[in-house]
Protein backbone atom coordinates (compact mmCIF):
# COMPACT_ATOMS: atom_id res chain seq x y z
CA UNK A 1 0.00 0.00 0.00
CA UNK A 2 2.81 2.42 0.85
CA UNK A 3 4.65 1.78 -2.40
CA UNK A 4 1.47 2.07 -4.47
CA UNK A 5 0.23 5.27 -2.80
CA UNK A 6 3.56 7.10 -2.66
CA UNK A 7 4.46 5.88 -6.15
CA UNK A 8 1.24 7.28 -7.60
CA UNK A 9 1.65 10.63 -5.84
CA UNK A 10 5.33 10.79 -6.75
CA UNK A 11 4.60 10.09 -10.41
CA UNK A 12 2.05 12.92 -10.35
CA UNK A 13 4.60 15.24 -8.72
CA UNK A 14 7.30 14.44 -11.26
CA UNK A 15 5.22 14.32 -14.42
CA UNK A 16 2.72 17.12 -13.74
CA UNK A 17 4.17 19.46 -11.12
CA UNK A 18 7.92 19.19 -11.86
CA UNK A 19 8.39 18.00 -15.48
CA UNK A 20 11.78 18.56 -17.04
CA UNK A 21 14.15 17.14 -19.64
CA UNK A 22 16.10 14.09 -18.50
CA UNK A 23 19.74 13.90 -19.58
CA UNK A 24 19.73 10.09 -19.91
CA UNK A 25 17.65 10.47 -23.07
CA UNK A 26 20.63 11.82 -25.05
CA UNK A 27 22.75 8.65 -24.72
CA UNK A 28 19.54 6.73 -25.42
CA UNK A 29 19.25 8.55 -28.75
CA UNK A 30 22.81 7.52 -29.64
CA UNK A 31 22.36 3.89 -28.51
CA UNK A 32 19.11 3.67 -30.46
CA UNK A 33 20.86 4.87 -33.64
CA UNK A 34 18.71 7.99 -33.92
CA UNK A 35 21.74 10.31 -33.82
CA UNK A 36 24.99 9.45 -35.64
CA UNK A 37 28.40 10.66 -34.48
CA UNK A 38 32.03 10.35 -35.54
CA UNK A 39 33.54 7.68 -33.29
CA UNK A 40 36.10 10.07 -31.78
CA UNK A 41 33.54 12.73 -30.79
CA UNK A 42 33.46 13.45 -27.01
CA UNK A 43 29.66 13.23 -26.81
CA UNK A 44 29.69 9.89 -28.64
CA UNK A 45 32.35 8.52 -26.30
CA UNK A 46 30.34 9.53 -23.24
CA UNK A 47 27.10 8.15 -24.64
CA UNK A 48 28.52 4.77 -25.58
CA UNK A 49 31.02 4.17 -22.78
CA UNK A 50 29.07 5.11 -19.63
CA UNK A 51 27.05 2.19 -18.29
CA UNK A 52 23.62 2.60 -16.75
CA UNK A 53 20.34 0.81 -17.21
CA UNK A 54 18.69 4.22 -17.59
CA UNK A 55 20.47 4.78 -20.93
CA UNK A 56 19.42 1.34 -22.14
CA UNK A 57 15.79 1.78 -21.12
CA UNK A 58 15.69 5.20 -22.83
CA UNK A 59 17.08 3.66 -26.04
CA UNK A 60 14.55 0.84 -25.94
CA UNK A 61 11.60 3.19 -25.47
CA UNK A 62 12.80 5.50 -28.25
CA UNK A 63 13.07 2.50 -30.58
CA UNK A 64 9.55 1.51 -29.52
CA UNK A 65 8.27 4.82 -30.88
CA UNK A 66 8.17 7.11 -27.84
CA UNK A 67 9.03 10.73 -28.60
CA UNK A 68 11.66 12.54 -26.56
CA UNK A 69 9.01 14.78 -24.96
CA UNK A 70 6.85 11.83 -23.95
CA UNK A 71 9.86 9.98 -22.60
CA UNK A 72 10.94 13.05 -20.62
CA UNK A 73 7.49 13.25 -19.01
CA UNK A 74 7.52 9.55 -18.16
CA UNK A 75 11.03 9.68 -16.70
CA UNK A 76 10.15 12.82 -14.73
CA UNK A 77 7.28 10.84 -13.25
CA UNK A 78 9.52 7.86 -12.45
CA UNK A 79 12.04 10.13 -10.73
CA UNK A 80 9.31 11.56 -8.49
CA UNK A 81 7.85 8.11 -7.92
CA UNK A 82 11.12 6.58 -6.67
CA UNK A 83 11.87 9.61 -4.49
CA UNK A 84 8.54 9.54 -2.66
CA UNK A 85 8.58 5.74 -2.42
CA UNK A 86 11.96 5.93 -0.69
CA UNK A 87 10.63 8.52 1.77
CA UNK A 88 7.39 6.61 2.34
CA UNK A 89 9.21 3.35 3.02
CA UNK A 90 11.53 5.19 5.43
CA UNK A 91 8.54 6.55 7.37
CA UNK A 92 6.84 3.14 7.39
CA UNK A 93 9.98 1.36 8.59
CA UNK A 94 10.22 3.65 11.63
CA UNK A 95 6.53 4.00 12.47
CA UNK A 96 4.76 0.87 11.16
CA UNK A 97 1.99 3.33 10.26
CA UNK A 98 0.54 2.88 6.77
CA UNK A 99 -1.63 6.05 6.56
CA UNK A 100 1.24 8.20 7.84
CA UNK A 101 3.70 6.66 5.38
CA UNK A 102 1.27 7.12 2.48
CA UNK A 103 0.35 10.75 3.17
CA UNK A 104 3.42 12.55 4.50
CA UNK A 105 6.04 12.00 1.75
CA UNK A 106 4.18 14.61 -0.31
CA UNK A 107 4.50 16.94 2.69
CA UNK A 108 8.29 16.39 2.65
CA UNK A 109 8.35 17.36 -1.03
CA UNK A 110 6.11 20.34 -0.39
CA UNK A 111 8.29 21.78 2.40
CA UNK A 112 11.50 21.48 0.33
CA UNK A 113 13.11 20.03 3.45
CA UNK A 114 15.44 17.89 1.30
CA UNK A 115 16.68 20.74 -0.88
CA UNK A 116 20.33 21.69 -1.03
CA UNK A 117 22.88 18.95 -0.77
CA UNK A 118 26.56 18.63 0.09
CA UNK A 119 28.91 18.54 -2.92
CA UNK A 120 26.05 17.25 -5.08
CA UNK A 121 22.50 18.69 -5.30
CA UNK A 122 19.64 16.78 -3.68
CA UNK A 123 16.23 16.99 -5.34
CA UNK A 124 13.13 14.80 -5.23
CA UNK A 125 11.94 15.82 -8.71
CA UNK A 126 12.40 18.51 -11.32
CA UNK A 127 16.07 17.79 -12.03
CA UNK A 128 17.45 16.94 -15.47
CA UNK A 129 20.30 14.93 -13.89
CA UNK A 130 18.39 11.66 -13.88
CA UNK A 131 21.09 9.26 -12.72
CA UNK A 132 22.07 11.31 -9.68
CA UNK A 133 18.51 11.75 -8.39
CA UNK A 134 17.43 8.18 -9.11
CA UNK A 135 20.65 6.72 -7.70
CA UNK A 136 20.33 8.47 -4.32
CA UNK A 137 16.62 7.64 -4.01
CA UNK A 138 17.36 4.03 -4.94
CA UNK A 139 20.06 3.88 -2.26
CA UNK A 140 17.64 5.11 0.41
CA UNK A 141 14.95 2.73 -0.86
CA UNK A 142 17.29 -0.25 -0.46
CA UNK A 143 18.12 0.67 3.14
CA UNK A 144 14.48 1.49 3.96
CA UNK A 145 13.22 -1.81 2.54
CA UNK A 146 15.62 -3.75 4.74
CA UNK A 147 14.68 -1.49 7.67
CA UNK A 148 11.02 -2.29 7.05
CA UNK A 149 11.76 -6.02 7.27
CA UNK A 150 11.33 -6.62 3.53
CA UNK A 151 14.63 -8.44 3.23
CA UNK A 152 13.95 -10.20 -0.07
CA UNK A 153 12.91 -6.99 -1.82
CA UNK A 154 15.82 -5.08 -0.27
CA UNK A 155 18.29 -7.74 -1.41
CA UNK A 156 16.83 -7.73 -4.93
CA UNK A 157 17.12 -3.95 -5.19
CA UNK A 158 20.66 -4.16 -3.79
CA UNK A 159 21.54 -6.44 -6.71
CA UNK A 160 20.02 -4.06 -9.26
CA UNK A 161 21.40 -0.73 -8.04
CA UNK A 162 24.84 -1.12 -9.73
CA UNK A 163 23.06 -1.11 -13.10
CA UNK A 164 21.20 2.06 -12.13
CA UNK A 165 24.26 3.93 -10.83
CA UNK A 166 27.48 1.93 -10.66
CA UNK A 167 29.26 4.22 -8.17
CA UNK A 168 26.33 4.48 -5.77
CA UNK A 169 25.79 0.75 -6.25
CA UNK A 170 29.27 0.06 -4.90
CA UNK A 171 28.73 2.45 -1.99
CA UNK A 172 25.35 0.84 -1.29
CA UNK A 173 26.92 -2.62 -1.04
CA UNK A 174 29.54 -1.25 1.37
CA UNK A 175 26.96 0.58 3.51
CA UNK A 176 24.63 -2.44 3.71
CA UNK A 177 27.53 -4.79 4.48
CA UNK A 178 29.00 -2.59 7.23
CA UNK A 179 25.60 -1.89 8.79
CA UNK A 180 24.67 -5.58 8.82
CA UNK A 181 28.05 -6.52 10.30
CA UNK A 182 27.90 -3.89 13.04
CA UNK A 183 24.19 -4.17 13.76
CA UNK A 184 21.51 -6.61 14.83
CA UNK A 185 22.32 -10.30 14.38
CA UNK A 186 18.75 -11.17 13.42
CA UNK A 187 18.75 -8.66 10.56
CA UNK A 188 22.10 -10.03 9.41
CA UNK A 189 20.70 -13.57 9.42
CA UNK A 190 17.62 -12.56 7.44
CA UNK A 191 19.75 -10.79 4.86
CA UNK A 192 21.91 -13.88 4.43
CA UNK A 193 18.76 -15.93 3.84
CA UNK A 194 17.78 -13.55 1.03
CA UNK A 195 20.94 -14.27 -0.98
CA UNK A 196 18.86 -15.80 -3.77
CA UNK A 197 17.02 -12.53 -4.37
CA UNK A 198 20.33 -10.71 -4.30
CA UNK A 199 21.50 -13.10 -7.01
CA UNK A 200 18.43 -12.39 -9.15
CA UNK A 201 19.05 -8.64 -8.93
CA UNK A 202 22.75 -9.11 -9.64
CA UNK A 203 21.84 -11.21 -12.69
CA UNK A 204 19.79 -8.28 -14.04
CA UNK A 205 22.78 -5.99 -13.50
CA UNK A 206 25.10 -8.52 -15.10
CA UNK A 207 22.91 -8.83 -18.19
CA UNK A 208 22.77 -5.05 -18.49
CA UNK A 209 26.58 -4.86 -18.20
CA UNK A 210 27.09 -7.55 -20.85
CA UNK A 211 24.77 -5.77 -23.28
CA UNK A 212 26.64 -2.53 -22.68
CA UNK A 213 30.26 -3.65 -22.83
CA UNK A 214 29.67 -5.96 -25.78
CA UNK A 215 29.21 -2.92 -28.01
CA UNK A 216 31.91 -0.66 -26.55
CA UNK A 217 34.61 -0.18 -29.15
CA UNK A 218 38.23 0.20 -27.92
CA UNK A 219 39.87 3.62 -28.20
CA UNK A 220 43.45 4.75 -27.90
CA UNK A 221 44.31 5.13 -24.23
CA UNK A 222 46.18 7.95 -22.55
CA UNK A 223 49.74 7.75 -21.31
CA UNK A 224 50.25 8.01 -17.57
CA UNK A 225 51.52 11.59 -17.92
CA UNK A 226 48.55 12.61 -20.06
CA UNK A 227 46.12 10.92 -17.70
CA UNK A 228 47.60 12.73 -14.68
CA UNK A 229 47.54 16.09 -16.46
CA UNK A 230 43.89 15.80 -17.47
CA UNK A 231 42.93 14.36 -14.08
CA UNK A 232 44.23 17.39 -12.19
CA UNK A 233 42.77 19.85 -14.68
CA UNK A 234 39.29 18.33 -14.56
CA UNK A 235 39.30 18.01 -10.79
CA UNK A 236 40.64 21.52 -10.24
CA UNK A 237 38.57 23.51 -12.70
CA UNK A 238 35.68 21.45 -14.06
CA UNK A 239 34.23 19.18 -11.37
CA UNK A 240 32.80 20.77 -8.23
CA UNK A 241 30.68 17.69 -7.47
CA UNK A 242 33.57 15.40 -6.66
CA UNK A 243 35.37 17.72 -4.31
CA UNK A 244 35.10 17.32 -0.56
CA UNK A 245 32.66 19.76 0.99
CA UNK A 246 34.62 22.83 2.03
CA UNK A 247 32.25 24.56 4.44
CA UNK A 248 29.21 23.89 6.58
CA UNK A 249 26.51 26.10 5.09
CA UNK A 250 22.78 26.22 5.78
CA UNK A 251 22.44 23.32 3.34
CA UNK A 252 24.30 21.08 5.81
CA UNK A 253 21.65 21.50 8.52
CA UNK A 254 19.45 18.54 7.45
CA UNK A 255 22.56 16.35 7.27
CA UNK A 256 23.55 17.29 10.80
CA UNK A 257 20.01 16.80 12.13
CA UNK A 258 19.52 13.48 10.35
CA UNK A 259 22.86 12.16 11.55
CA UNK A 260 22.30 13.31 15.14
CA UNK A 261 18.78 11.87 15.31
CA UNK A 262 19.98 8.51 13.94
CA UNK A 263 22.81 8.35 16.48
CA UNK A 264 20.66 9.39 19.46
CA UNK A 265 17.84 6.97 18.72
CA UNK A 266 20.21 4.08 18.14
CA UNK A 267 22.01 4.86 21.38
CA UNK A 268 19.19 5.92 23.70
CA UNK A 269 15.78 5.03 22.26
CA UNK A 270 16.24 1.87 20.23
CA UNK A 271 13.46 0.19 22.24
CA UNK A 272 10.88 2.63 20.83
CA UNK A 273 11.61 1.51 17.25
CA UNK A 274 10.39 -1.50 15.26
CA UNK A 275 13.16 -4.11 15.48
CA UNK A 276 14.40 -4.07 11.86
CA UNK A 277 14.29 -0.27 11.60
CA UNK A 278 17.50 0.03 13.58
CA UNK A 279 19.19 -1.15 10.37
CA UNK A 280 17.90 1.92 8.52
CA UNK A 281 19.18 4.36 11.14
CA UNK A 282 22.45 2.45 11.26
CA UNK A 283 22.81 2.73 7.48
CA UNK A 284 22.24 6.50 7.64
CA UNK A 285 24.88 6.80 10.35
CA UNK A 286 27.38 4.63 8.47
CA UNK A 287 26.80 6.68 5.31
CA UNK A 288 27.38 9.94 7.19
CA UNK A 289 30.59 8.74 8.84
CA UNK A 290 31.95 7.23 5.63
CA UNK A 291 31.17 10.34 3.60
CA UNK A 292 32.66 12.75 6.14
CA UNK A 293 35.79 10.67 6.81
CA UNK A 294 36.58 10.02 3.17
CA UNK A 295 35.95 13.66 2.32
CA UNK A 296 38.65 14.57 4.82
CA UNK A 297 40.98 12.06 3.15
CA UNK A 298 40.15 13.58 -0.23
CA UNK A 299 40.82 17.07 1.08
CA UNK A 300 44.22 16.04 2.43
CA UNK A 301 45.25 13.95 -0.58
CA UNK A 302 43.13 14.55 -3.73
CA UNK A 303 45.13 11.97 -5.67
CA UNK A 304 44.54 9.23 -3.09
CA UNK A 305 44.41 5.76 -4.70
CA UNK A 306 45.38 7.30 -8.06
CA UNK A 307 42.22 9.37 -8.22
CA UNK A 308 39.84 6.46 -7.62
CA UNK A 309 38.41 8.05 -4.48
CA UNK A 310 37.86 11.33 -6.31
CA UNK A 311 35.90 9.56 -9.04
CA UNK A 312 33.82 7.71 -6.43
CA UNK A 313 32.43 11.00 -5.02
CA UNK A 314 32.41 10.04 -1.31
CA UNK A 315 31.01 13.42 -0.24
CA UNK A 316 27.65 12.59 -1.77
CA UNK A 317 27.21 9.82 0.83
CA UNK A 318 26.41 12.59 3.30
CA UNK A 319 23.36 13.38 1.20
CA UNK A 320 21.68 10.13 2.31
CA UNK A 321 20.89 11.30 5.88
CA UNK A 322 20.08 14.73 4.40
CA UNK A 323 17.53 13.19 2.02
CA UNK A 324 16.02 11.06 4.79
CA UNK A 325 16.06 13.68 7.56
CA UNK A 326 12.43 14.86 7.52
CA UNK A 327 11.15 11.35 6.79
CA UNK A 328 13.12 9.98 9.76
CA UNK A 329 11.66 12.61 12.10
CA UNK A 330 8.13 11.94 10.88
CA UNK A 331 8.63 8.18 11.13
CA UNK A 332 10.04 8.37 14.66
CA UNK A 333 7.19 10.64 15.72
CA UNK A 334 4.65 8.30 14.17
CA UNK A 335 6.19 5.40 16.04
CA UNK A 336 5.39 7.06 19.40
CA UNK A 337 1.76 6.09 18.93
CA UNK A 338 0.79 5.94 22.60
CA UNK A 339 2.54 9.13 23.66
CA UNK A 340 0.47 12.29 23.51
CA UNK A 341 3.50 14.57 23.55
CA UNK A 342 4.95 12.81 20.51
CA UNK A 343 1.70 12.99 18.55
CA UNK A 344 1.15 16.66 19.35
CA UNK A 345 4.74 17.45 18.34
CA UNK A 346 4.30 15.74 14.98
CA UNK A 347 1.00 17.50 14.33
CA UNK A 348 2.61 20.84 15.23
CA UNK A 349 5.43 20.24 12.73
CA UNK A 350 3.04 19.51 9.89
CA UNK A 351 0.51 22.18 10.74
CA UNK A 352 3.06 24.94 11.31
CA UNK A 353 4.96 24.42 8.06
CA UNK A 354 1.73 24.20 6.08
CA UNK A 355 0.46 27.43 7.66
CA UNK A 356 3.75 29.24 7.01
CA UNK A 357 3.59 28.23 3.36
CA UNK A 358 -0.03 29.28 2.90
CA UNK A 359 0.26 32.59 4.75
CA UNK A 360 3.36 34.22 3.32
CA UNK A 361 6.36 32.23 2.29
CA UNK A 362 5.22 30.03 -0.59
CA UNK A 363 7.37 31.71 -3.22
CA UNK A 364 10.49 32.35 -1.15
CA UNK A 365 13.49 30.40 0.02
CA UNK A 366 12.61 31.23 3.62
CA UNK A 367 10.32 28.20 3.76
CA UNK A 368 13.42 25.99 3.55
CA UNK A 369 15.01 27.75 6.53
CA UNK A 370 11.78 27.50 8.51
CA UNK A 371 11.68 23.78 7.68
CA UNK A 372 15.18 23.31 9.09
CA UNK A 373 14.30 25.11 12.32
CA UNK A 374 11.07 23.12 12.64
CA UNK A 375 12.91 19.82 12.13
CA UNK A 376 15.43 20.67 14.83
CA UNK A 377 12.75 21.69 17.33
CA UNK A 378 10.65 18.63 16.53
CA UNK A 379 13.61 16.32 17.05
CA UNK A 380 14.20 17.82 20.51
CA UNK A 381 10.55 17.41 21.55
CA UNK A 382 10.42 13.86 20.18
CA UNK A 383 13.52 13.01 22.21
CA UNK A 384 11.61 14.13 25.30
CA UNK A 385 8.62 12.01 24.30
CA UNK A 386 10.85 9.00 23.71
CA UNK A 387 12.43 9.50 27.14
CA UNK A 388 8.94 9.43 28.68
CA UNK A 389 8.23 6.14 26.95
CA UNK A 390 11.56 4.70 28.05
CA UNK A 391 10.65 5.61 31.64
CA UNK A 392 7.25 3.92 31.43
CA UNK A 393 5.18 6.72 29.95
CA UNK A 394 4.08 4.47 27.12
CA UNK A 395 1.59 2.80 29.40
CA UNK A 396 -0.30 6.05 30.01
CA UNK A 397 -3.57 6.11 28.04
CA UNK A 398 -3.71 8.75 25.34
CA UNK A 399 -6.75 11.06 25.59
CA UNK A 400 -9.00 10.10 22.68
CA UNK A 401 -9.99 13.56 21.46
CA UNK A 402 -6.46 14.98 21.61
CA UNK A 403 -5.11 11.98 19.74
CA UNK A 404 -7.80 12.21 17.05
CA UNK A 405 -7.15 15.93 16.51
CA UNK A 406 -3.40 15.36 16.26
CA UNK A 407 -3.95 12.52 13.82
CA UNK A 408 -6.31 14.62 11.73
CA UNK A 409 -3.77 17.43 11.42
CA UNK A 410 -0.84 15.11 10.69
CA UNK A 411 -2.61 13.04 8.02
CA UNK A 412 -5.21 15.52 6.79
CA UNK A 413 -2.87 18.43 6.06
CA UNK A 414 -0.72 16.62 3.46
CA UNK A 415 -3.87 15.19 1.87
CA UNK A 416 -5.41 18.68 1.67
CA UNK A 417 -2.22 20.06 0.11
CA UNK A 418 -2.24 17.24 -2.42
CA UNK A 419 -5.87 17.98 -3.34
CA UNK A 420 -5.03 21.65 -3.87
CA UNK A 421 -2.05 20.69 -6.06
CA UNK A 422 -4.23 18.30 -8.07
CA UNK A 423 -6.81 21.04 -8.67
CA UNK A 424 -4.04 23.23 -10.07
CA UNK A 425 -2.51 20.40 -12.11
CA UNK A 426 -4.09 21.45 -15.41
CA UNK A 427 -2.26 24.80 -15.33
CA UNK A 428 1.02 23.05 -14.57
CA UNK A 429 0.56 20.54 -17.36
CA UNK A 430 -0.34 23.22 -19.90
CA UNK A 431 3.05 24.83 -19.26
CA UNK A 432 4.92 21.70 -20.29
CA UNK A 433 5.19 22.88 -23.88
CA UNK A 434 7.39 25.77 -22.73
CA UNK A 435 9.41 23.63 -20.34
CA UNK A 436 9.94 20.84 -22.86
CA UNK A 437 10.47 22.83 -26.04
CA UNK A 438 12.08 20.73 -28.80
CA UNK A 439 12.04 20.18 -32.57
CA UNK A 440 8.30 19.49 -32.48
CA UNK A 441 7.35 22.76 -30.77
CA UNK A 442 10.17 25.26 -31.42
CA UNK A 443 10.95 26.86 -34.77
CA UNK A 444 14.68 27.13 -34.12
CA UNK A 445 15.06 23.51 -32.95
CA UNK A 446 12.94 22.31 -35.87
CA UNK A 447 15.19 24.19 -38.30
CA UNK A 448 18.29 22.62 -36.72
CA UNK A 449 16.73 19.17 -36.88
CA UNK A 450 16.09 19.50 -40.60
CA UNK A 451 19.73 20.05 -41.48
CA UNK A 452 22.77 17.77 -41.56
CA UNK A 453 26.29 17.74 -40.13
CA UNK A 454 27.54 18.50 -36.63
CA UNK A 455 25.87 21.31 -34.71
CA UNK A 456 28.09 23.75 -32.82
CA UNK A 457 26.50 25.18 -29.66
CA UNK A 458 27.51 28.37 -27.86
CA UNK A 459 29.18 28.14 -24.43
CA UNK A 460 26.85 26.29 -22.01
CA UNK A 461 23.81 25.53 -24.18
CA UNK A 462 22.73 22.15 -22.85
CA UNK A 463 20.79 19.17 -24.29
CA UNK A 464 20.76 20.56 -27.84
CA UNK A 465 21.12 17.03 -29.21
CA UNK A 466 18.07 15.88 -27.27
CA UNK A 467 15.93 18.74 -28.58
CA UNK A 468 17.03 18.52 -32.22
CA UNK A 469 18.14 14.88 -32.81
CA UNK A 470 21.26 16.48 -34.20
CA UNK A 471 24.85 15.50 -33.28
CA UNK A 472 26.73 18.28 -31.48
CA UNK A 473 30.45 18.95 -31.57
CA UNK A 474 30.70 19.13 -27.77
CA UNK A 475 28.32 19.81 -24.88
CA UNK A 476 29.83 22.83 -23.15
CA UNK A 477 27.53 22.37 -20.16
CA UNK A 478 28.84 18.87 -19.40
CA UNK A 479 32.62 19.15 -19.36
CA UNK A 480 32.63 17.36 -15.99
CA UNK A 481 31.57 14.24 -17.93
CA UNK A 482 35.28 13.77 -18.63
CA UNK A 483 35.47 12.18 -15.18
CA UNK A 484 33.64 9.19 -16.70
CA UNK A 485 35.41 9.16 -20.06
CA UNK A 486 38.96 10.52 -19.66
CA UNK A 487 39.80 9.19 -23.13
CA UNK A 488 37.62 12.00 -24.53
CA UNK A 489 39.82 14.67 -22.93
CA UNK A 490 42.28 15.19 -25.85
CA UNK A 491 39.48 15.83 -28.35
CA UNK A 492 37.67 18.08 -25.87
CA UNK A 493 40.85 20.05 -25.22
CA UNK A 494 41.37 20.67 -28.94
CA UNK A 495 37.75 21.75 -29.46
CA UNK A 496 37.73 24.13 -26.51
CA UNK A 497 41.02 25.70 -27.55
CA UNK A 498 40.37 26.12 -31.29
CA UNK A 499 36.61 26.75 -31.27
CA UNK A 500 35.82 28.39 -27.94
CA UNK A 501 39.18 30.04 -27.23
CA UNK A 502 39.48 28.49 -23.77
CA UNK A 503 42.11 26.11 -22.37
CA UNK A 504 40.82 22.91 -20.76
CA UNK A 505 44.00 22.59 -18.71
CA UNK A 506 44.13 26.24 -17.56
CA UNK A 507 40.78 28.00 -18.05
CA UNK A 508 40.51 31.72 -17.25
CA UNK A 509 38.48 31.34 -14.05
CA UNK A 510 39.04 30.44 -10.43
CA UNK A 511 38.69 26.83 -9.28
CA UNK A 512 36.17 28.08 -6.72
CA UNK A 513 33.82 29.13 -9.54
CA UNK A 514 33.94 25.78 -11.31
CA UNK A 515 30.51 24.36 -12.06
CA UNK A 516 31.37 21.69 -14.62
CA UNK A 517 30.49 23.78 -17.66
CA UNK A 518 31.87 26.50 -19.89
CA UNK A 519 30.91 29.97 -18.52
CA UNK A 520 27.96 31.51 -20.35
CA UNK A 521 29.88 34.40 -21.93
CA UNK A 522 32.80 32.27 -23.12
CA UNK A 523 33.67 32.82 -26.76
CA UNK A 524 31.07 35.51 -27.45
CA UNK A 525 33.53 38.19 -28.59
CA UNK A 526 35.68 35.60 -30.40
CA UNK A 527 32.72 34.21 -32.33
CA UNK A 528 31.35 37.65 -33.19
CA UNK A 529 34.76 38.71 -34.55
CA UNK A 530 35.14 35.68 -36.84
CA UNK A 531 34.59 36.33 -40.53
CA UNK A 532 32.47 34.09 -42.73
CA UNK A 533 35.69 32.67 -44.22
CA UNK A 534 36.94 31.85 -40.72
CA UNK A 535 33.74 29.95 -40.03
CA UNK A 536 34.02 27.99 -43.26
CA UNK A 537 37.57 26.97 -42.38
CA UNK A 538 36.47 25.96 -38.89
CA UNK A 539 33.51 24.06 -40.30
CA UNK A 540 35.73 22.00 -42.61
CA UNK A 541 38.17 21.28 -39.79
CA UNK A 542 35.55 19.94 -37.35
CA UNK A 543 32.70 18.85 -39.62
CA UNK A 544 30.40 21.59 -38.32
CA UNK A 545 27.68 22.96 -40.62
CA UNK A 546 25.50 25.06 -38.30
CA UNK A 547 25.92 27.17 -35.16
CA UNK A 548 23.33 27.55 -32.39
CA UNK A 549 23.83 30.59 -30.13
CA UNK A 550 21.91 32.70 -27.66
CA UNK A 551 19.70 35.37 -29.22
CA UNK A 552 22.02 38.27 -28.31
CA UNK A 553 25.03 36.78 -30.15
CA UNK A 554 25.62 38.37 -33.58
CA UNK A 555 27.72 36.24 -35.94
CA UNK A 556 28.89 37.02 -39.48
CA UNK A 557 26.82 34.14 -40.84
CA UNK A 558 23.44 33.79 -42.54
CA UNK A 559 20.61 33.39 -40.04
CA UNK A 560 18.38 30.33 -40.48
CA UNK A 561 15.90 30.70 -37.59
CA UNK A 562 15.38 32.68 -34.40
CA UNK A 563 13.03 31.72 -31.54
CA UNK A 564 12.82 30.94 -27.82
CA UNK A 565 15.97 32.87 -26.96
CA UNK A 566 18.16 31.11 -29.55
CA UNK A 567 19.32 31.76 -33.09
CA UNK A 568 20.55 29.23 -35.64
CA UNK A 569 23.26 30.26 -38.12
CA UNK A 570 24.40 28.33 -41.18
CA UNK A 571 28.05 28.01 -42.18
CA UNK A 572 28.05 28.62 -45.91
CA UNK A 573 30.06 25.96 -47.76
Amino acid sequence: MVLAATGAVGFFVGMILEPTWQDVIEPGQVLAGLVDYPTDNPVFLYSTRTWTLLHQISAALLLAGFSERTLALLLSGVVGMLSLQALGTTIFALSDDVPLACATPFFVFFTRATSGGLAYPVMLAGSEYTSGVVGLSFLLLVCAMIGAGEYACGAFLLGIIPAVHVTLGAWCALIVGLTAWLGDGEVRTELLRAWGWLGVGAAVSGLSAVLHFARVAPVDGLTSDESARYFWAVMTYWDAHRRPFTRLSIQAVPFLIGTAVSAVWLRRFRATLPRASSFLLGALLVSAVLGAALSVVLAVDPGFARGLLWRAMPSRLMNLPLLACMAVIIGIGGGLKSNLRGQLTLATLVGTLAAVYVVALAATGRLVTVSYVAMFATALFLAGAAREMAQGGAATPVPGRAFRVSRLVTIGTPVLLLVIAAMDARAHFSDNGDVLADRTTSEVFAAAAGRTGLLLTASNIHLAQLKTRRPVLVDGAAIDGLAYVPEAAPATERILREVYGIDLLAPPFSPRSAVGSVPADTGKRLWEDRTAADWVTLGHRFGVTDVLTFADWRLHLPEVARADGFVLYAISQ
